[in-house]
């Protein structure tokens, strides 16, 4: 019983940080056409297809940081599909695709998610750990890893939670200064 609590509670965290980490932008509908891509295991047509589009020469810093995400995303799902070496070079594809970006995504929309990503790239690896562990009952070593590294990532996500309400904090802090430049549904969504 403790570990059906301890996988639900893994499971909570990561899907609130799924939720969390889907803007609705005018980017949504891209943003659903490769989560659809992904839930149906396509992963080499998104992995190709993004990797295409970041060869071009004529990105935004935004659209760079925006593709950056969605690839790292692709190499994470496909990382919980594969085993064994090829598994392990995905999950280092998918924090290094996304710690990687994140330099040049410092003044764009997606800095906050690419930092997001980049957090829970090793937490959902975690996860899928955990769910490994419930397969192989007596492997305490395994368990032992598991809840050290979940301690981990769960600090780290609240470091990060800090951060991002500081941000959150000094940008009403403008708009308050600046309030007549603001729309009631922007003023909303900062205060959250």
């Amino acid at each position: 019983m403790k570990n059906l609590g301890l996988t639900t509670f893994c499971v909570l965290i990561w899907m609130a940080a799924v939720a969390l980490g889907a803007p609705q932008t005018e980017d949504h509908a891209d943003i659903q056409f490769y989560e659809g891509l992904r839930q149906r295991g396509l992963f080499s047509i998104v992995e190709n297809s993004l990797q295409e589009q970041l060869n071009q020469e004529s990105l935004t810093p935004s659209q760079q940081a925006y593709l950056q995400l969605e690839l790292s995303r692709t190499f994470a799902a496909h990382a919980e599909q594969r085993l064994g070496q090829e598994q392990s070079e995905l999950w280092k594809l998918a924090l290094t695709t996304a710690e990687s970006s994140m330099a040049e995504a410092e003044e764009t929309k997606w800095y906050s998610l690419l930092l997001l990503q980049a957090q829970l790239v090793p937490l959902q690896k975690t996860c899928f750990d955990l769910f490994q562990l419930q397969l192989s009952q007596g492997n305490t070593e395994l368990r032992s890893r598991i809840t050290s590294d979940l301690h981990e990532h769960l600090n780290k996500l609240r470091q990060l939670e800090v951060t991002l309400n500081r941000e959150s904090r000094e940008i009403l802090g403008k708009y308050r200064d600046n309030s007549q430049n603001i729309t009631p549904f922007e003023f909303r969504s900062v205060q959250k």
